[in-house]
């Protein structure tokens, strides 16, 4: 399974958890967290929607990956890009690319084969999450984030 199926099968998996399939206007974007046979994921979302923001993959055969949905400007497709993360202190630079896809058109950052290690104790860190790439920053809210991050956790066993 590819990381976007298995990305979207999480998304879809968030959609059914949520409720009916047509997204309420005021529906506001949440952490999830979903496991299944090939590993798990996380990331922040909209509920009913394809409005994926941040999303962590844990496949067990291709590693852990990160998508940051946030538009990247300055950059084209294909371009190093070093993703830095910081939570109540602690911080991680990821080295990663631009890439784009046909869902939203734009520039946004990618990071594959990632050490989870470094990555998972800035997750675990209080307060909000913020990411920046290039001329891109991004918040994230606190609320949600170590509830599902124990559930990715858990089903992420990476060989």
């Amino acid at each position: 399974m590819t990381a976007r199926k298995l990305i979207g099968l999480m998304l879809l998996g968030v959609t059914m958890l949520a409720g009916p399939a047509v997204a309420e206007d005021d529906e506001k974007p949440v952490w999830y967290g979903e496991v299944d046979g090939n590993g798990a994921a996380m990331g922040f979302a909209t509920p009913n929607s394809d409005d994926a923001r941040f999303t962590l993959v844990c496949d067990k055969k291709r590693g852990v990956s990160l998508t940051v949905y946030e538009e990247v400007k300055s950059l084209k497709v294909k371009r190093p890009l070093t993703i830095e993360l910081s939570a109540g202190g602690a911080k991680v630079s990821l080295k990663g690319a631009t890439t784009t896809d046909e869902l939203n058109g734009f520039t946004f950052g990618e990071a594959k084969k990632i050490t989870l290690g470094p990555l998972l104790a800035v997750l675990r860190a209080p307060g909000e999450l913020t990411v920046k790439m290039a001329d891109a920053s991004v918040t994230f809210p606190a609320e949600g984030r170590a509830e599902k991050l124990k559930i990715f956790e858990n089903g992420c066993k990476v060989k």
